[in-house]
């Protein structure tokens, strides 16, 4: 499965949002968005803009297995990290 998010600085430099959010794992056409202006004036989209940034959600069907809260925190130590520049500090091109 695929979800889509808003990229921040899109949605909040520019008030782009898009109008959907899930691709499903068997569709295999091509993906289409819709993109909402909530700002007050027109917005122009660049060829090869970036406005969405889509996550790959893999479905596993497991066990649940319990783990500790130590545990827990130090193996999402390790689980990677952005940065902390915030919004729109990843570029729109």
């Amino acid at each position: 499965m695929l979800m889509a998010a808003n990229k921040s600085g899109i949605a909040t430099k520019k008030g782009l949002i898009f109008t959907a959010e899930i691709v499903d794992s068997p569709y295999v056409g091509e993906i289409h968005i819709g993109v909402y202006n909530t700002s007050q004036e027109a917005q122009v989209i660049e060829a090869g803009q970036k406005l969405v940034q889509f996550i790959h959600v893999p479905i596993y069907i497991t066990e649940p297995e319990e783990i500790q809260q130590e545990e827990f925190y130090t193996e999402s130590q390790m689980w990677g990290s952005r940065g902390g520049n915030g919004f729109g500090s990843s570029g729109s091109k």
